[in-house]
């Protein structure tokens, strides 16, 4: 049996796995409370007061997951240096990004960390280890997905997304299907947008949504090419999925009847959306979930 232990940012869910015959982890939030952590751990020599309790047992486990979101790479070093026995992981589960303030390659590659990614493309290109993206599935039991509210549901920030989401609008418009739900911040000024204050919408606002839609919309950009969340949130509430990247149809969820490519799709969108859902195996969806993620470090 394996020791591990999860550190994740405050109260984040999304990583919450379950123990069993092969592993006996612990999810820990990294920092300690204060506004002045967020100070702390830009600095070597201080990035150590800026850890929570967990740090006092670090020898403990047999090995540490990190996660990018939530690092810097000055905790990464401190972890490494106190980590005398055992593996310590860094996941990424954002597009690597070369950076002078952050990220920089030849410097991770010399302390003792496993690199790994959700995406495909970096670790061809940097030599990170594959693991997929991954998600909670237990934060999406419980939702009513039969309820068909919305023809399409976007939940984002603009990010140059509002043209081709006006584009879809006029699209479904007159298309007889449900409204889509689209809450984009920062264009508040369109007339689809149901975002009007510019806040953001609860994660667990934003599944009610989902679970009340037809479809999800992803759209990713050059520089953040890959597998994002979305696709496995509508696969968790058996949604269709409407995206614009490609490679999507190299991954075992896909299905035609449930995926549509645009700018690369033989069909209407209203008729794809009109078309029944295909059922996706239990164990296809399970491999994407915490648990599956986890176990998949150990093979």
């Amino acid at each position: 049996m394996y020791s591990i232990l999860l550190l994740v940012g405050k109260d984040n869910k999304l990583f919450e796995f379950c123990n069993n015959d092969e592993i006996d982890g612990s999810l820990e939030n990294l920092y300690n409370k204060g506004i002045i952590v967020k100070i702390l751990r830009h600095f070597e020599i201080s990035a150590g007061l800026s850890l929570g309790e967990w740090k006092r047992n670090i020898e403990d486990y047999d090995v540490i997951f990190t996660i990018d979101s939530f690092l810097t790479p000055q905790v990464l070093k401190w972890i490494c240096n106190h980590k005398k026995n055992g593996r310590v992981i860094l996941y990424f589960r954002n597009k690597y990004v070369e950076s002078k303030k952050r990220w920089k390659l030849n410097e991770l590659k010399k302390l003792p960390v496993e690199i790994w990614s959700y995406n495909i493309h970096d670790c061809e290109q940097y030599g990170f280890r594959y693991n997929s993206q991954v998600l909670n599935k237990e934060l999406f039991e419980g939702y009513d997905n039969s309820l068909e509210k919305y023809s399409m549901a976007f939940v984002g920030a603009n990010k140059g997304r509002d043209k081709i989401i006006t584009s879809i609008y006029e699209l479904l418009k007159d298309s007889g299907l449900p409204e889509p739900y689209i809450y984009m911040l920062g264009a508040d000024d369109k007339i689809w947008n149901k975002c009007k204050d510019n806040n953001s919408l609860p994660y667990s606002e934003y599944i009610k949504v989902i679970s009340r839609s037809i479809a999800v919309l992803d759209l990713i950009s050059d520089e953040n090419k890959g597998l994002t969340f979305r696709p496995i949130e509508a696969m968790f509430l058996k949604k269709k999925l409407i995206t614009n990247y490609t490679d999507i149809k190299n991954y075992d969820f896909y299905r035609y009847e449930n995926i549509y490519i645009l700018g690369d799709d033989d069909r209407s969108l209203d008729s794809f959306l009109k078309s029944p859902y295909m059922e996706i195996p239990k164990c296809i969806i399970d491999s994407y979930n915490t648990d599956s993620w986890i176990r998949r470090f150990f093979k």
